[in-house]
Formats: structure tokens, sequence, C-alpha cells
């Protein structure tokens, strides 16, 4: 499992120089027509990375991070444990739909056949399979069920691409999915129809951050609210399913029977599949006649890869330890989503044998050992709840910059209220904030490629806040660059408010140039009642 990069230790050393200026305008619409005024001090900062060298590391490993390491990075986002089926149905379904699935519980489920499921599409040779399955399908399916919305058309599928060069540190790299769905949950997701998939390395394609006023706002139509885990008891050394009627079954088929896509990680390279038979004992199967089915996971390469679960059937069967007996264990299997294109497995789909989610088989031999090199078939499931045209996100601080060192920058932001408590937060995409994040390269290689600007969503540290309330805070911007060969600078700094579409003026009267140091840019609330600006640089 590759090892979470950790958030910087920064040390910080008032250096000298102190100066005290006056700014023009008052800092929000609503505030005093008192003039702020401004200091301008100089900090240092270390940065120490405690990150794996990518030569060696497990670059194509998508989703090596824990469910249990979704809390500390998705600080901003709650994640709820759904341990059973009871959880699911208080959860996800209505008093009505509760009822209704405790009375009748369907055996087979396909979400895929959905108007709201994406067409599948193809990957290509890009370690961006994270990115597909949770942005492309996930994403793309849940708000398109949300706004009954066909995804035949490219304005209705989210691109993974635009993600994708946030989370890849501008290589061919693979993800982790805590990232992704950070970036989902405080910036949103942009239609296909803006930023075309890209499937194979074309010059500096994986390192083109789109990072302009009309991506962050398009984004901030659609987010994930809250995330849900769902336990598959991925380590444990007995057989956790045994039959399609076992318990342990239940929390996902009933997201899947409420209308849920979930994505969920698997190594891919391990799947062993054969072929659907048709057999007069098994009815269904004739209608799958044919199709791969994954029946374990074994094997010595390691190669993690995010998939999404469309549905289940609980009548196909497949004789998984070739005894020609249709056994209770080899009944049912997960219907699968895949980004290897259509000309995969079952037109891009494969079906997954229930019991393949066993680290140990339900079919083994009694007194049989653990087979070492055998892995669950899925674990670390997660499935989202979404946030559509949410207009409560109005307030943006917009920080433009020159940088051909994207990876060197690091944001903190945090707002105290009157009585003292302070929150504090550091936005995606930037380096302190993600494991894996932007790379050491410029937006793009154009030839004004060093230059673009972050809108940074406000209400992600304070709920609801908006131009009529923000000055109840006091709020202090740390923005640094850590790298000691390259220079970036900050050309202005403004807040944004969407629902009139207004800025302040820049409180970076002078661009502000950042090499291993930090500008620190913070709009107090005085005691008289005003607001006041300081910068560090």
């Amino acid at each position: 499992m590759l090892k979470k990069i950790r958030n910087y230790l920064a040390i910080m050393i008032v250096v000298c120089l102190i100066v005290t200026v006056a700014v023009a305008t008052p800092i929000f619409s609503n505030a005093d027509a008192i003039e702020p005024t401004a200091t301008i001090e100089i900090s240092k900062v270390d940065k120490e990375f405690l990150v794996e060298d990518p030569a060696t590391a497990a670059v194509n490993s998508d989703a090596s991070i824990s469910v249990d390491l979704l809390e500390e990075t998705l600080a901003t986002t709650d994640v709820v444990d759904l341990d059973d089926s009871n959880d699911v149905l208080t959860y996800l379904a209505s008093p009505s739909k509760i009822k209704e699935l405790k009375l009748f519980r369907p055996s087979r489920v396909d979400n895929s056949q959905s108007k709201y499921f994406p067409p599948i599409m193809d990957q290509g040779t890009l370690n961006s399979c994270t990115t597909w399955s949770t942005v492309y399908y996930q994403m793309s399916y849940a708000v398109n069920k949300a706004l009954d919305r066909d995804a035949a058309s490219t304005e209705n599928v989210f691109s993974p691409s635009w993600i994708y060069t946030m989370v890849n540190e501008g290589e061919n790299y693979g993800n982790y999915y805590a990232d992704i769905l950070k970036v989902l949950s405080e910036i949103g997701a942009v239609p296909m129809s803006k930023v075309p998939a890209i499937t194979e390395v074309n010059g500096d394609n994986v390192r083109n951050v789109m990072a302009s006023k009309e991506m962050w706002l398009e984004a901030s139509k659609y987010r994930v609210d809250e995330y849900y885990t769902i336990d598959l008891k991925r380590n444990s050394e007995t057989p956790v399913v045994d039959s399609p009627k076992d318990e342990d079954l239940d929390a996902i088929k009933k997201s899947l029977a409420l209308g849920e896509v979930l994505t969920g990680t698997t190594y891919s390279y391990k799947w062993n599949k054969t072929k659907i038979k048709e057999d007069k004992r098994v009815k269904e199967n004739s209608k799958y006649k044919g199709q791969y089915i994954v029946t374990d996971c074994t094997g010595s390469v390691k190669g993690a890869h995010r998939i999404t679960i469309v549905g289940y059937n609980d009548n196909i069967w497949v004789d998984i330890n070739e005894n020609n007996v249709v056994d209770k264990g080899e009944m049912g299997a997960f219907k699968i989503a895949n980004s290897y294109g259509e000309k995969s497995d079952n037109k891009g789909f494969v079906w997954m044998a229930y019991d393949a989610i066993n680290r140990v088989s339900a079919l083994a031999e009694e007194g049989s050992t653990i087979n070492p090199n055998r892995d669950a078939g899925i674990f670390d499931v997660i499935g989202f709840n979404i946030a559509v045209n949410d207009v409560e996100n109005d307030c943006y601080a917009v920080l433009d910059v020159t940088t051909n060192d994207l990876k060197s920058l690091t944001v903190k932001v945090t707002a105290t209220s009157d009585d003292g408590k302070k929150k504090e937060y550091e936005p995606a995409p930037f380096t302190n904030a993600m494991i894996r994040g932007m790379g050491a390269y410029p937006f793009n290689s154009s030839e004004d490629g060093a230059n673009g600007e972050f809108y940074i969503d406000l209400s992600n540290i304070v709920e609801n806040v908006t131009k009529d309330n923000v000055d109840d805070y006091e709020w202090k911007f740390e923005i640094a660059s850590t790298s000691q060969q390259n220079e970036s600078v900050i050309n202005s700094f403004k807040v944004f408010t969407k629902q009139d579409n207004n800025y302040t003026d820049s409180y970076v009267e002078e661009p502000i140039t950042l090499k291993n140091n930090m500008a620190d840019i913070t709009i107090a609330k005085e005691p008289a009642g005003y607001l006041a600006l300081a910068r560090y640089f």
C-alpha cells in the first residue's frame, strides 16, 4: 500500500521589514467605508516531503488508500460508515422504500440499463481508472439521476481528465481515490463537453491543469455532499459470503436496489475468469451464456484498480470448484462496469462471483491453508450523495498566480469568529491538502501556460458564507511556495461573490514573489467594526 504523503511541517521565521500602507477600497461590498491597512513582513518556509520515489512506487496502483483515511483526508466532508443493511435503509431510503425492500428483496438489479448511466469508455494507456470509475461513471450517474438527464450527451457526463491532471503530479501516475473525492466534494466536476477525455500521453496533456473561472464555477454546480462506505470485511480469514442470502451482502445489495452506483477497489491483475455456461439446472445462466465472470483474485502481481459496481444477480451460477455440483456458495455475482472499452469482457462489463469477494473461498476444502496470493475481489466500497446547483457556495477567494511549479504551492485558510473560535482548512488541489496532487510544472505548455487562477470556495470552511456574513470572521490565507529553485508570483488576490458576479479590488497591490517563503494575507475584523488587511511576504 502506498504511504500517505504527510502534510508539511512549516517553520516560519519572521525576518524583518514591517510597513504600513493604505488600501483604497473596502474589503467586502458590505464593509464600512473606513480604509483598511496592510502590513508587510517576510516569512521563510521549510518543507520536508515524506513521499515515495515515483520511480520505485507502484504508480499503477490507482486506489491504494484505506477507507480509514477518508475522514482525515476529507476534512470538510462527512464520511458515513454503513455497517449493515439497516444502516443502508435508514441512510438511503424513504420510509415507503424501507417497507418495500423489507417485504421484497429483488434477486437481480442492473442500474447500468438506466438512461442515467454513461456509455462504456476506455481509459487507454493512462493510469486513470479511479477518475473514470468515480467521476465519469459514478458522478455522472448520480447527477443524471438527480436531474433526470440522459447520459447519452457529453453535456451530461463528467470529464475524468479535468480532475486527473490535478491528482497525478503531472505524470501518467495512478491516483488515490481520497484525492478525487476531495476534489469532487470541495470543487466539483465539469462536463466532458467542456473537457474531452484524454486516453493516452500526448505531449504535456497529462499536465494540463485547466484553472480558469469558467471551469471552477461550472464545477461548483455539481458536488458530492457526503460519502458513505460499505465494509466487505476484506481481511477476514474465514469466508465472509457463503450464499446469495448471506447477510454480509445485504448492505451493498440494498444500496444497488435503491438505485445507487458504487465504486470499489480490486486487484484486476489477479482476476481469474471463466465463461458462464448454459446449464438446465440453472435457468438464469442461459441468458448470460458465454459472458465472462471473475471466479477469484489469486496471483502474485498486485496493481490496484478502481471499478464501478452497477448491479447484481443472485441466480447466476459458476462452477468454482469444478465438481459439477450447484453449490450455494457458487451462486450469485456482482455486475461491474470497467474502463477498458467495449471490446473488453462483456462489452465493457464483467461479472464477479460473490465468492470472489472472499479472501478465503467458501468452497475451500475444510482444513486447507490460506492462500497468501489470494485477495478479496472487491474492497473499499464507496457511495455518495450529491449537491446539485448549490447556490450556497457564494464567496470565493481568487488567487491569480504565475508559476512553473504547481506542486510547490500550498494554501491554508483560517477563519476566526468573534468569539475567537478558529476553523482551519487546506483546500484542494494544493499540495498540502492532497496525497498526490498537481505536478512540478506550469498549468500547461502554451506560451501563457504559467498563468492561472484558483477559486477557493470559502463555504468549505464556513458553511453558508455569503457577502452578507463573510465579515463576521477574520480570514487568514497562508500561501506558500516550498521550492528553492522555482519562483511563483501572486499577481492578485481578490474575493468573488457568485450571486452578483462581483470582485473586490486586489489585496495584492504589487506582485508578490514566492520562493521557499510564504505570503500571509489576513482580512481582519477590528474592534471598531471595520475590516483590515495584513500581508506578509
